[in-house]
């Protein structure tokens, strides 16, 4: 522990020193390089280069003394750049080590040149655009997208001396370019995804600069508010599968103990993120709500080291890349539990750490790598005054390791992969309020989960106008749940049909073995329509029950009206089974559930023009789940810290439930400088309870969120608002008369106040040399308005049998401010 504690504030020390100091030094003693090659422009010399590569914000140290242009040279070679000397007096400006490759693009089926080619270098850089179908193209690393408007990107790995022949196939989709090679292989059959980069992540003025809650900005994704945990078009969070780098993670978030309040997956490890919310390929299999695909940042040709530290976090990284591969080393170290030592050191200490490593080597026909992370909360929190408390304390560990090897071929993909997780988690919570509206006792629990996880995928082509994806997994699961309880709950207990005395100690160790197979086919029927079919097989083992066999198909037709307008129409089945890893144990009603079955239609329709300035989707959706799962929630007051102790704990026991809607998305981006976005989403979600239909607690029938982003030289401002109608609760009536075991309440009958935050950041960003350093500020909720999450009430008795209840409004957060800065130095 204490060696832990040392290592800590030494990475924290290091970030803020260096950053500190070489910030205010390279300002001061540098210039712009594009600035400086003007000025030599103007002194008769003529200085070519590429905007894409002398970038604005690249700075080149004490320009003063550059009085040659053997000394410029030598400047430029410092900063990454040669100079390249034309006979006829002309002066290159290019990158150092670069090559040249000829490049010829046409069109897969008529071998027509193609224009307007836009070239997106490996590690998302900066795209380069050609006017015409041949061109030379200048990089040091051979592996780039090409992408022309009405076609599939295309990821190829260039040859030196040769003529490389790109041949692109049309597409219908109009669906956001994102340079995440994986996301291109052929066979991903389903509906448009949300493609989010790690820059669009980390600008989001969120709490904690947390990639799941950056989310939220989706149309048809919200939050608790407390809790980083998403939920997708009024589903259940526990509907939602996580993946990274093709590994599903489960319950990837830090500070459990806390509702989940923050993600367990550090954003300087991801390269984008692609949601779908709703008609997900049949690879994703067993989720019915939605799924986020994060994939890794490997795929980067830059060689680097960076530093990082804000009020919630310290992160450090190293990645090195070489001719054949890279290997990537990232640490984050949470910072809550310093900043509230500092503001009320008897509200705990919320600490939390993640580690990454991956490796990978290979060429661009085959690669193989391994990828390891480690998530881990050592946190206690506190809550309450001398009347009532809680605390609660958990210790949680997961250990992620995977082995993958990819080969391509010129018309077929394929990967192999082996994942092996391990999820322990340790926790004791007490309570202590012997109010009719409170309860006292502890609560102590250990989960200790494995899985190992054997899958292949293959993705193809099948003739000029068919693609295939076929693949499968087995996957073998165990596990052990201990669980003690001790609570005694007020009186008012038994208004929620709680048992008032409870005292239990359960233990199971479940195992299982499941298998997965599935397939689709991806036709063009002619150019404007393709049709969608795909299918997978689920069959899940437990030790102690009958295997279960799940058939899922599903299909999609899709229409592209004009190059601008397409449509889609979708239809499918997905079912979610209880796998070891989630089964509940609250209150003696732990088994195995039957699966739920969802069946989902999907129509939408998508606008691009064509400058790409303006977009637009609008999607409506209707789901029938058969069989959801039962699940625990607290009635009026879900924020309190230990939920499973509260006396208003009730248990749900849906029968049958629907969700239906429409989301809209719009986007406006008239220059590279500005862009702005605005999102609608009309939901209505009801489940059938005890022969009743009842309104679910955290869906909002409506909801706008819309965001602004602005470029201004080095500096960038942001500024996100999000409003939403009252999510439902459960409201007790002010007096009652009777026994509480006649208390009749409508559950969720209650509608808490509209709710609704602006949220902005501005980042200063600088690059001069080799190093690139950042520094930001955002303010959560600016406008400080008290949104209210819950409510919490006390129950009086004030004589015979009459009793009144107290209302308290509880509200989610104040204005949460947040400051970092980051220093990134890039290596030759």
């Amino acid at each position: 522990m204490r060696l832990r504690f040392d290592l800590r504030l030494t990475i924290k020390q290091i970030g803020w020193l260096a950053a500190l100091i070489l910030l205010p030094w390279h300002i001061a003693y540098a210039a712009e390089l594009k600035d400086i090659l003007a000025h030599w422009n103007q002194s008769g010399f003529n200085f070519i280069y590429s905007s894409s590569i002398v970038r604005a914000g690249i700075h080149i140290d004490h320009p003063i003394a550059v009085t040659s242009l053997d000394e410029l040279e030598e400047r430029l070679n410092d900063a990454g750049f040669s100079l390249v000397k034309e006979g006829n007096g002309d002066l290159y400006v290019v990158e150092s080590g670069v090559k040249q490759y000829a490049v010829r693009v046409i069109d897969r089926r008529s071998s027509r040149p193609l224009s307007n080619i836009e070239v997106t270098p490996a590690g998302g850089l900066s795209p380069h655009k050609y006017p015409s179908s041949e061109f030379v193209y200048s990089a040091k690393d051979a592996r780039i997208v090409v992408n022309v408007r009405g076609y599939e990107p295309l990821k190829v790995t260039l040859l030196p001396e040769s003529d490389n022949l790109v041949k692109l196939k049309r597409r219908l989709s109009l669906e956001e370019i994102s340079v995440s090679a994986s996301k291109y292989r052929l066979g991903k059959q389903g509906t448009l995804p949300f493609v989010i980069s790690s820059e669009q992540l980390q600008a989001s003025p969120s709490i904690g600069n947390d990639p799941l809650r950056s989310l939220s900005t989706l149309p048809g994704i919200s939050n608790s508010g407390i809790s980083a945990e998403p939920i997708v078009r009024g589903g259940n969070p526990g509907e939602i599968a996580y993946y990274y780098d093709g590994v599903r993670i489960e319950n990837p978030f830090h500070l459990q103990v806390f509702q989940n309040a923050f993600s367990a997956v550090n954003t300087e490890i991801i390269d984008s993120a692609t949601v779908y919310t709703g008609g997900f390929p049949v690879q994703y299999g067993s989720s019915i709500s939605g799924v986020v695909d994060f994939s890794n940042a490997l795929y980067s040709t830059d060689s680097s080291v960076e530093l990082g530290v804000d009020i919630f976090q310290t992160t450090a990284s190293i990645r090195q890349v070489g001719d054949s591969g890279s290997v990537t080393f990232a640490a984050r170290e949470g910072n809550i539990d310093s900043s509230l030592h500092q503001v009320n050191p008897s509200l705990g200490e919320p600490d939390f750490y993640d580690v990454y490593l991956g490796i990978e080597s290979g060429d661009s026909l085959a690669r193989r790598g391994v990828g390891y992370l480690r998530f881990s909360d050592n946190a206690s929190v506190a809550d309450g005054d001398e009347a009532e408390s809680s605390r609660a304390r958990g210790i949680h560990r997961q250990d992620v390791l995977w082995f993958y090897r990819e080969r391509e071929r010129e018309f077929n993909f394929n990967r192999l992969q082996l994942s092996l997780s391990r999820r322990e988690e340790n926790s004791t919570e007490s309570t202590r309020d012997d109010r009719a509206a409170g309860s006292v006792g502890f609560l102590r629990k250990h989960n200790d989960v494995m899985h190992i996880r054997l899958s292949s995928e293959s993705t193809g082509l099948l003739g000029d106008n068919a693609e295939y994806s076929l693949g499968g997994a087995i996957e073998q699961s165990s596990a052990t749940y201990r669980r003690d309880i001790a609570v005694e709950k007020g009186a008012l207990a038994r208004a929620f049909s709680n048992t008032p005395n409870i005292r239990q100690y359960s233990q199971i160790s479940p195992y299982s073995l499941n298998t997965e197979i599935f397939g689709s086919i991806k036709y063009g029927l002619f150019d404007a329509l393709t049709v969608d079919v795909g299918a997978r097989v689920d069959s899940v083992h437990f030790a102690s029950e009958a295997t279960r066999v799940h058939f899922s198909p599903q299909a999609q037709i899709e229409y592209l009206f004009t190059p601008e307008i397409v449509g889609r129409l979708f239809a499918g089945r997905n079912y979610q089974y209880r796998q070891v890893g989630n089964l509940t144990l609250e209150y003696e009603n732990y088994e195995i559930q039957p699966s739920s079955k969802a069946d989902q239609i999907l129509l939408s329709l998508d606008y691009i023009n064509q400058k790409e300035t303006f977009s637009a989707r609008v999607e409506a959706y209707n789901v029938v789940v058969q069989r959801p799962w039962l699940r625990f929630e607290n009635a009026y007051n879900p924020l309190v810290l230990s939920q499973e102790l509260a006396v208003d704990r009730v248990l749900i026991e849906p029968e049958f439930e629907y969700r239906q809607g429409v989301d809209m998305l719009l986007k406006v981006k008239p220059s590279e400088t500005f862009s702005s976005w605005l999102t609608f989403s009309k939901t209505e979600t009801r489940e059938r309870v005890n022969s009743r239909w009842q309104h679910k607690k955290l869906v909002p029938d409506y909801s706008i969120k819309v965001g602004a982003e602005k470029v201004l030289g080095d500096f960038t401002f942001r500024a996100e608002g999000s409003w939403h109608s009252g999510i439902r609760s459960t409201a007790l009536p002010a007096t009652y008369r009777g026994d509480f075991t006649d208390l009749r309440y409508r559950l969720n009958g209650h509608t808490l106040p509209d709710y609704f935050s602006l949220d902005v950041r501005a980042q200063y960003q600088v690059e001069i040399a080799r190093h690139d350093v950042s520094a930001f500020i955002s303010l959560v909720n600016l406008t400080n308005r008290e949104n209210i999450g819950a409510l919490d009430y006390e129950a009086n008795s004030v004589g015979g049998n009459l009793v009144t209840f107290d209302r308290e409004d509880e509200q989610l957060f104040e204005v949460i401010p947040n400051i970092g800065i980051k220093w990134r130095y890039r290596f030759e």
